[in-house]
């Protein structure tokens, strides 16, 4: 999982130096993996990525995270961020 996800990463990386004339690193290097348990419905997967810019202090509320498709979910974004139906 942790080769999969730093595939991932870099890729990622070198597409928006590419795009925006970069060269510098997206990401830290002590980037780590966290595997999360299965539940029913699937969401914690979700759960935890909304809930990360509150735990590490860059936001005070949930809904003001502008890169967080959380209002998607909510019902009160445009649902533009990312594809739900995918995601379910």
């Amino acid at each position: 999982m942790s080769y999969g996800f730093q595939n991932l990463l870099s890729s990622y990386t070198k597409a928006i130096n590419r795009k925006f004339e970069r060269t510098d690193s997206l990401f830290t290097q002590n980037t780590k993996t966290k595997a999360l348990a299965p539940v029913p419905g699937g969401y914690i997967c979700l759960k935890y990525i909304h809930q990360s810019p509150l735990k590490v202090g860059l936001v005070k509320d949930m809904y003001d995270w502008e890169f967080s498709s959380y209002r998607d979910y909510a019902g009160i974004g445009h649902g533009s961020l990312c594809n739900q139906a995918l995601a379910n």
